[in-house]
């Protein structure tokens, strides 16, 4: 029976990638009893609706405060068990996981938001915070934080393979005084336009082909969470392999960091 893992992000994109990597993760750690399978024949991803790609981070307060749908209950701070986020993001967050968990049509097997930093600390702390808090729940709930923008991860899985793309490698480096492949989190500049910005970095070295960013993602484990170490995506597929795979499939978990 395929599971239901529900997706809270910003856009597609964000969607696709979550897809991506949970997919090679499960595939690389599935129980011998399910040799043989695919990811895509064993996951479904979903929004709040299960027939919806994903749950878009601007419905979040929209349906927390609709208490005609008899949402409302997610605002209250008597509602929530343990320590109620003061971030407004990470409160975001936690009313997610509650309308998924008690207000959605069908409850999902699993819950996974992702959320870019935008290099701002006191974001990043809040959602790490309730990430941690959320360890032992019932619906195995992961909370990647992209540091400073989703663009970072494929960053850390790009590797130059053609004269164009090393060229273009080899500029950077020397533009930006670092290397933007292996020290992404360092890409903070707020304006797209501007040298540093993430999403400026990623288009000079794919030549903006989405083909060749998805590629990055195939990058082989060891390179995504040696480059990844610093801005979360390390931590994101640890994240997975821990949270996901007992939960979901049965057996033990992997060990953190194996592949």
């Amino acid at each position: 029976m395929s599971q239901s893992i529900a997706v809270v992000c910003e856009a597609p994109g964000d969607s696709e990638l979550v897809a991506a990597l949970v997919g090679r993760v499960i595939e690389a750690h599935l129980p011998d009893w399910y040799a043989g399978y695919r990811a895509d024949q064993l996951l479904t991803f979903r929004g709040f609706e299960p027939d919806q790609p994903y749950f878009y981070w601007g419905r979040v307060n929209t349906l927390a405060g609709d208490r005609r749908g008899g949402f409302g209950r997610t605002l209250r701070r008597s509602e929530f068990a343990g320590r109620f986020p003061d971030d407004p993001v990470a409160l975001e967050a936690l009313r997610a996981i509650r309308l998924l968990q008690f207000n959605a049509p069908t409850k999902p097997d699993a819950i996974i938001l992702v959320k870019d930093s935008d290099n701002k600390p006191e974001r990043r702390a809040g959602l790490l915070a309730l990430h941690d808090d959320h360890a032992g729940h019932t619906i195995p709930v992961v909370i990647g934080v992209a540091h400073t923008e989703r663009e970072c991860w494929l960053l850390a899985g790009f590797e130059p393979n053609t004269p164009r793309e090393r060229e273009a490698h080899e500029l950077l480096c020397r533009e930006l005084s670092l290397d933007p492949c292996r020290e992404s989190h360092r890409l903070a500049a707020p304006r797209e336009t501007d040298d540093r910005h993430p999403k400026r970095v990623l288009g000079v070295l794919s030549g903006g082909d989405p083909a060749r960013e998805a590629a990055c993602l195939r990058t082989a484990f060891p390179i995504l969470e040696a480059n990844g170490r610093d801005n979360g995506l390390a931590d994101f597929l640890d994240a997975l392999r821990q949270r996901l795979i007992h939960k979901l499939f049965g057996g033990p978990p992997p060990e953190a960091r194996g592949g």
